[in-house]
C-alpha cells in the first residue's frame, strides 16, 4: 500500500504521505512502518538534502576591485529531469565583485 500511494505522488514528504494514507486506511503502528519505508527507498534518498552543522567560525572572502578575480562556483546536484531528460545539474558561478551569476548544465 505504501508503494501505492508514495509512487502515485511523485516520492513526496512524509507528512503529505502519511495524511493522504490516514483519510484511505487505518492499520497498526502507520506512523512508524511509514517512516521506515520511506527511509529505505532510494529515489527518497537520493531527492533529499543533506543538511549539515553549523561552522564554528567562518572567515569572508576578502572582495578585490578587479571584475572576475574572485569567483564562487556552487554545485546543484540530483535536479528532476528536465522536460528533454538530459541535465539533472547547474553548476553556478558567481562574481564575488559584480554579482554577475552565470548558469551552466551539463
Amino acid at each position: 500500500m505504501f508503494k501505492i500511494v508514495y509512487d502515485d505522488i511523485d516520492y513526496s514528504e512524509y507528512a503529505q504521505i502519511h495524511e493522504r494514507l490516514i483519510n484511505l486506511l487505518y492499520f497498526y503502528d502507520l506512523s512508524k512502518n511509514l517512516y521506515e519505508y520511506i527511509q529505505h527507498c532510494l529515489q527518497h534518498q537520493l531527492s533529499q538534502t543533506l543538511h549539515y552543522k553549523s561552522y564554528d567560525v567562518l572567515q569572508s572572502i576578502i572582495t578585490s576591485s578587479y571584475s572576475f578575480h574572485t569567483l564562487t562556483i556552487n554545485f546543484i546536484l540530483t535536479l528532476s529531469l528536465s522536460k528533454s531528460d538530459k541535465y539533472n545539474t547547474i553548476i553556478l558561478v558567481t562574481d564575488k565583485f559584480s554579482k554577475a551569476i552565470t548558469l551552466i548544465s551539463d
